[in-house]
């Protein structure tokens, strides 16, 4: 893909630092925190070579986000993955933060950190040759470990139903509820980065945002480890 080696070498220091390791067929995200009893989502799909970066490839971007901006915050997730999918000619782009808890506010940071991920990536690759945002689709990925317990699934069910009732629009809830009720492993929800809410206290709507960047559609997926204290989970995608 022309836009992967462009970038490469438009950020020769950083994307030296921080590409993973892929081998043809997979990926393997790891946890930034050395303390954390989830490690490793491995994503992983047939013939296709990925391009993955560590955490490392968007840190202490502050002077372009937080230091001048009250709606931009300098947030990192634990991995980007940039593929083309033969079979359709597709190009993806993927943002991964993992979690060692289903915990509701852990989760809602985990979104924060993939949707201000994407703002600055997009930022850094405005500037590349080839790179066009049309040209990709969008995967927000939150993997977390599974509930700890009937207790731990019964509080979080109960503060989900409870969240979803106070802030009905937000489609993060939505898919919580989904993975709670239907009691899947993985659930995505297509939704346009638009209509996610931040921290800020705003939905990306309400902030003065490039609308191409607004109006784009994105997956929005969460998974689960298969049962709680597995320290790595395999998605296919």
């Amino acid at each position: 893909m022309n836009f992967i080696e462009s970038f490469k070498s438009m950020y020769d220091v950083g994307a030296r630092c921080s590409l993973l390791p892929c081998t043809l067929g997979s990926v393997a995200i790891k946890e930034s925190d050395p303390g954390s009893n989830f490690t490793d989502l491995i994503l992983q799909k047939s013939g296709i070579n990925f391009c993955g970066f560590s955490s490392a490839l968007l840190k202490n971007l502050s002077q372009m986000t937080s230091v001048r901006s009250s709606y931009l915050k300098d947030f990192d997730c634990d991995g980007t993955v940039i593929y083309k999918d033969a079979s359709n000619d597709e190009h993806n782009l993927l943002f991964v933060e993992l979690k060692s808890t289903f915990d509701t506010e852990k989760i809602n940071h985990a979104l924060n950190q993939v949707v201000y991920s994407f703002f600055k990536f997009y930022c850094i690759s405005s500037v590349c040759e080839h790179f066009s945002l049309d040209d990709f689709s969008i995967h927000f990925i939150i993997a977390c470990q599974n509930f700890n317990g009937f207790v731990a699934k019964t509080g979080a069910t109960h503060r989900i139903a409870e969240y979803s009732e106070l802030y009905p629009q937000n489609p993060l809830f939505r898919l919580l509820r989904k993975v709670v009720i239907d009691a899947n492993d993985e659930t995505s929800i297509n939704v346009k980065i638009k209509d996610l809410f931040l921290e800020v206290n705003k939905f990306v709507d309400e902030m003065p945002i490039n609308p191409a960047l607004k109006d784009k559609n994105i997956t929005l997926t969460l998974k689960r480890t298969n049962q709680y204290g597995d320290s790595t989970a395999t998605m296919n995608l």
